[in-house]
């Protein structure tokens, strides 16, 4: 089976540096082969795409956005565990931010949902799902997603290893810090109609 590595790089697609995120949580938490990825929103070119669904952002816009958030999610996964220690997608939940009679919350989620299945198969890349539409969404993001996933056996004993390197890399080089609120992200694309906030000034993932 071809690692998920090569997969990308077939599909042109470049990880943006995973998000540190501030605040009381972890960007995943473990129990098992169970894999809970936290909340995360569309942050391409270091910039959140902030804008209310249905009247500043078209539905394609939106779902646009959602792949941002799904490039960002694969991203953590990459530097928590390792993408190929991924068996599959188990079950997704997308909160639009949008207007009240916006009523195409599942079209969006699905820009979320085409990228899962485009890295990870039709069978490993498609779970359960749901897809809601809110009032409103941290920093006024136009999508959040937060998703499980399924690890593969024996994924603890590869993970000690690239945990162990991860270190090694962090000791050795002065110029990474991991200071609570740094946060990074960079991803092509942002949908035109978005408004930008400067990396500098971003807040944190939700959580």
């Amino acid at each position: 089976m071809p690692s998920i590595a090569s997969k990308l790089e077939s599909l042109g697609i470049v990880l943006p540096e995973p998000f540190k995120p501030v605040g009381l949580y972890k960007p995943v938490s473990i129990v098992g082969r169970r894999l809970y990825v936290s909340g995360h929103g569309p942050w391409p070119n270091g910039e959140a795409i902030k804008a209310k669904v249905g009247s500043e952002l078209t539905v394609r816009e939106a779902a646009d956005a959602a792949r941002h958030v799904g490039l960002g999610i694969l991203s953590t996964l990459e530097h928590q565990v390792g993408l190929d220690n991924v068996l599959r997608l188990y079950r997704t939940f997308g909160m639009v931010n949008s207007e009240p009679r916006f009523e195409k919350h599942p079209q969006v989620i699905d820009g979320f949902s085409a990228l899962m299945v485009e890295v990870f198969g039709p069978d490993r890349g498609m779970g359960a799902r749901s897809a809601v539409g809110v009032n409103s969404l941290p920093f006024g993001i136009a999508v959040e997603i937060e998703a499980e996933f399924i690890l593969r056996r024996g994924w603890r004993s590869r993970l000690t290893g690239r945990a162990q390197a991860t270190t090694r890399a962090q000791e050795t080089s002065p110029s990474q810090t991991n200071v609570p609120g740094s946060v990074h992200a960079q991803a092509p694309g942002l949908a035109p109609s978005a408004q930008a906030m400067p990396v500098s000034a971003r807040p944190p993932i939700p959580g």
